[in-house]
């Protein structure tokens, strides 16, 4: 018999990307900064964080952003790794290697992948709920990717089938590809 591999989670803490449970904008469009947010926190060695340091840590995300990139809404990968890269000095990379295999592979090697997702249908979404999301995935178990999505308050250490996952992976630009976060 074959054992399913496993990669025991990281530590990332949850981020919702409405951290005060309001839904319209600018929360509405902070799923990357939630994201990288997260990341941040787990690089870090940080823990759970406040809704109020939440809040206004995600604030200050859209203001870099207005300031560095000209607008926060609905980035591509290019300006989240910008994101990451500059504002909070995170070693992260672009990767267009977009396959079970590499994402295990990177999971594998303690790295936590930070994936823009269309039409991922997560039934806790708000109706309607979005076309395009980030989500965090930072480990796997059986047929499942292990992901903190911040478009719900019922994101954290939400499992996805590895295939939705697969089937979903698109960047605004339409480009199949995610980031690579290392602490």
């Amino acid at each position: 018999s074959t054992q399913e591999a496993t990669v025991l989670p990281q530590n990332v803490p949850f981020v919702a990307q409405a951290p005060y449970g309001l839904w319209n904008d600018p929360w509405a469009s902070f799923a990357e900064e939630a994201s990288v947010y997260m990341a941040y926190l787990w690089a870090n060695g940080m823990d759970a964080q406040t809704q109020e340091i939440n809040g206004q840590a995600l604030l200050a995300a859209r203001d870099w952003e207005l300031a560095n990139l000209g607008t926060y809404k609905d980035t591509d990968l290019s300006q989240t790794l910008r994101l990451l890269n500059e504002y909070y000095r995170l070693n992260a990379e672009l990767s267009y290697d977009v396959t079970l295999e590499n994402m295990q592979a990177q999971l594998d090697q303690g790295k936590i992948l930070i994936v823009p997702v269309q039409n991922l249908e997560n039934p806790h979404y708000g109706k309607p709920g979005p076309v395009f999301s980030v989500i965090v995935i930072y480990g796997y178990e059986g047929d499942g990717f292990l992901s903190n999505d911040p478009g719900t308050i019922r994101g954290e250490g939400y499992a996805y089938e590895t295939q939705k996952i697969l089937e979903s992976v698109q960047d605004l630009n339409g480009e199949v590809r995610m980031l690579l976060v290392s602490r």
